[in-house]
């Protein structure tokens, strides 16, 4: 469009933080004695729970507890505190201690990569541990183990010796590979058996994702369970897990890739050769479609005597108000209900400006002859473009887009570059066909609460993404690729490595003081306003974070851990940008998991047991090292 309408120097990587006074100084002076003691910082939360006497009050003690226990888990990753002088510091000239948190380089000078690995592990492995140690994890994983006599999770775990024997016979002509090794994938559902333990198949699924170096969190979406067995070998021992779940609203590399991002988009429809008038039809037939889906029955949008009744923006700002006393009387029934009563009027209302902004667009590029190259760099013309985007990405990666957030091998098939296999299966027909059936008839909770009506609509599963647990070092996603050359695969795959993240996060912050800050909340505004329910917001447990960090004194850049990991992607459809934005429905053709299998033989196993290092290391694992009850007692 052409008219105008349309006290400290922050280091890089560090976060300043202000924390309460007389918390602070509690904080201070612990820190101080552990250092002059030669202690480690990261026993500080032991120190508070010694000196809980000298602590008054129960608010200043989760206070203390919470920026002592946040302290100890960005200790463990490697972060450093400094104070700022307090000797002309007073509560009453400044109501805080501040201090500034010096974060970790990815991987530090001199540090070799596996180094810059091995501290990221041993800084993941602390909320771990804490899990691990609770009561209830320790029954359960008591129970999968078994005792004498009872079912246990061991029966499904292949013995090391034996499998490299195995692998040996193969090495020398005895036998075929697929007498050794035949993957299959076996979806988890909720209450089936295991056919030769009668253990739960979740139960099994997660008592794997345990022996991990990550805490794992469970999610109220979208989430489909694997594991990948061994159908060569009696009891059909687990290879490998693996999970599908919601993906994150906002991965700059996926959203690139899609072209649902300004700059990436305006470069695609240049491509294609849309022209102005064209991407105008597009934006009102999704804005239209959107307003479509939205009940209007619960507002008054006439004329009230001499008074106009309020704006949708008026009707969504009253209702975040109800909502929050609703949360404070512990009314959950009206606190959901003027949730999506606020979350349904502000979408009307920004669909009515979207709509209105158009409208003045389509008008003047009929009238001016406009072009995309006249309007591109103009302010208004983007906001228009971004809203369009913003409901576009929404509807895909709620829909057709899955991340692989959980993908690996299991023990002993670690060394046997399994975690390739798996994730190469995530891409397959037999993953696709269950996702796109499994969510065919499903209803999608929160758009149908935000629309005040049913809304059903199913998952045509189009892509994958997935992120690197480390930011330095080798991936098992790097270079993942199968071709006909190279494994004999009908049909190419390819896990694509996009831009990596911007090292935000939850993961260095433990389930200890997301407790301990909750409690707080809880405590200084007698409710909370992130319950992890449908409809609240993207990324529940990043916002609840944020906000109770701040109760504390940590501001919001502490999230960027700047632990920066790759991006990858998998396309399955022909072209993942014409099918968000020109509907194009030609489905690609996946390969079968048991040809990916072989495809996975040919191309990584072959050569991976051809290395007499290799199988000898096999041999020499102890069967114990995979016991929880074992490795952290």
């Amino acid at each position: 469009m052409k008219s105008q309408k349309f006290s400290h120097d922050i280091i890089s990587g560090s976060s300043q933080i202000n924390l309460p006074y007389q918390a602070g100084l509690k904080i201070h002076a612990l820190i101080t004695k552990l250092k002059q003691a030669n202690r480690s910082e990261i026993e500080l939360l032991a120190e508070v729970q010694n000196h809980r006497e000298a602590i008054v009050g129960e608010v200043e003690f989760l206070e203390v507890q919470g920026i002592a226990s946040a302290l100890c888990d960005v200790f463990a990753n490697g972060w450093k505190i400094k104070f700022d002088d307090l000797r002309e510091v007073s509560e009453s000239s400044f109501p805080f201690v501040k201090a500034i948190l010096l974060k970790p380089s990815m991987r530090n000078p001199g540090e070799t990569l596996n180094e810059a690995k091995a501290r990221a592990r041993k800084g993941l492995l602390v909320g771990v541990e804490q899990h691990l140690k609770e009561k209830s994890v320790q029954e359960f994983i008591a129970k999968v183990e078994g005792s004498e006599g009872k079912s246990s999770i061991l029966q499904l775990i292949d013995n090391p010796l034996e499998l490299s024997k195995e692998l040996e016979r193969y090495q020398s002509d005895t036998t075929k590979i697929n007498q050794v090794i035949d993957p299959y994938i076996q979806f988890v559902e909720a209450d089936t058996k295991d056919k030769f333990t009668g253990i739960k198949l979740k139960d099994l699924w997660r008592y794997c994702r345990l022996t991990w170096s990550m805490e794992y969190n469970s999610s109220p979406a979208r989430e489909v369970r694997m594991l990948i067995r061994n159908k060569a070998r009696v009891g059909h021992p687990i290879m490998g897990i693996a999970m599908l779940t919601n993906p994150v609203s906002n991965l700059s590399g996926r959203d690139e890739h899609m072209a649902t991002t300004y700059e990436s988009f305006i470069s695609f429809i240049q491509e294609k050769s849309i022209s102005l008038t064209k991407l105008i039809a597009m934006m009102k037939e999704t804005f239209k479609e959107e307003e479509g889906l939205i009940s209007k029955k619960d507002f008054n949008k006439t004329k009230s005597g001499s008074r106009m009744a309020p704006s949708y923006a008026e009707i969504a700002a009253q209702a975040k108000v109800n909502r929050e006393q609703a949360l404070e009387n512990d009314d959950d029934a009206s606190a959901d209900y003027f949730l999506f009563h606020s979350k349904r009027a502000q979408k009307l209302s920004d669909l009515e400006s979207a709509l209105k902004d158009l409208k003045l667009l389509e008008n003047q590029t009929r009238q001016e002859k406009l072009s995309i190259v006249d309007v591109d760099q103009n302010n208004n013309f983007k906001l228009l473009v971004k809203r369009f985007l913003t409901s576009k990405r929404r509807e895909v990666i709620s829909q057709d887009i899955m991340d692989v957030s959980v993908c690996g091998a299991i023990f002993p098939y670690n060394s046997l570059l399994v975690g390739k296999l798996v994730a190469y299966l995530m891409a397959s027909e037999d993953v696709r066909k269950y996702v796109n059936k499994k969510y065919e008839a499903a209803e999608n909770i929160i758009r149908s609460k935000t629309a005040g009506k049913q809304i059903k609509k199913p998952t045509n599963l189009k892509g994958l993404t997935t992120t690197s647990l480390y930011g330095v070092g080798s991936s098992q996603y790097n270079r993942l690729k199968l071709l006909k050359e190279n494994s004999g695969i009908a049909n190419a795959l390819e896990w694509k490595e996009l831009k990596s993240t911007e090292g935000y996060g939850t993961y260095h912050f433990s389930k200890r003081t997301k407790k301990i800050i909750s409690d707080l909340e809880i405590k200084k505004k007698k409710f909370k306003n992130v319950n992890q329910k449908h409809g609240e917001g993207a990324s529940p447990r990043m916002r609840e974070l944020k906000a109770n960090l701040k109760l504390i004194g940590f501001t919001e850049d502490v999230i960027k851990h700047e632990q920066k990991r790759r991006t990858y992607f998998v396309d399955l459809t022909k072209d993942i940008k014409e099918s968000v934005f020109l509907k194009n429905k030609r489905s690609k053709k996946l390969n079968k998991a048991s040809e990916i299998g072989k495809a996975w033989m040919k191309r990584h196993l072959q050569q991976r047991i051809c290395n007499k290092e290799i199988l000898s290391s096999l041999k020499k694992e102890k069967i114990e090292n995979f016991l929880l009850s074992y490795k952290f007692k």
